[in-house]
């Protein structure tokens, strides 16, 4: 029995030290104006999931992790913007008329919303349509977002990137802290 309550305790330890780095890097990203697609508690399938402002908010069956998926921070649009940089102009054209016609502008309106869209079109229209919505989404919209990660300052990055080990350092004051309060400062 003492070894599942030490188990229970490690795997709960660890958690919180995960969840408070990973919020971290969430709270960062927020603030600089990245689009965070997932912030995931744990590893594995989902248990529970609610989007909430563009975000996905995920606990996992496994407690052992977790992640914040911003856009542009390992997708296929970091990769495709360096290797193909020219897609079809008509292709473009197309895609801007489609959003268009539907009132959606891709430079005002919420990430969310033009992906939902585009996505839902990719889905209701022919191979030949569905694949210039593709490219653009792969080769334009992503790669020249402003809330992609790839297009954050050298600052904002280092900010994104240096928050969970801060939030971590400041966990471990409060630990501390609370631990010595708990014991009346001796």
């Amino acid at each position: 029995m003492d070894i599942l309550v030490t188990i229970l305790l490690i795997a709960l330890i660890f958690g919180l030290l995960v969840f408070v780095h990973e919020f971290g890097h969430f709270m960062m990203a927020k603030k600089a104006g990245v689009v965070v697609e997932q912030f995931a508690f744990g590893f594995g399938p989902k248990i529970l999931a609610k989007r909430w402002h563009g975000t996905e908010y995920r606990i996992n069956l496994i407690p052992m992790g977790g992640y914040v998926q911003m856009l542009g921070d390992q997708d296929g649009s970091s990769f495709a913007r360096y290797t193909k940089k020219d897609y079809p102009a008509e292709d473009k054209k197309y895609v801007l008329k489609l959003l268009e016609q539907n009132k959606i502008n891709p430079e005002k309106d919420s990430y969310e919303k033009v992906m939902n869209f585009l996505k839902k079109q990719m889905k209701d229209l022919d191979e030949k349509d569905s694949k210039k919505i593709s490219s653009y989404i792969a080769y334009d919209y992503i790669p020249n977002h402003p809330g992609n990660y790839d297009n954050q300052s050298v600052a904002e990055k280092l900010a994104i990137v240096t928050a969970g080990v801060f939030m971590n350092f400041i966990l471990g004051i409060l630990l501390f802290y609370a631990f010595f309060a708990f014991n009346d400062f001796k």
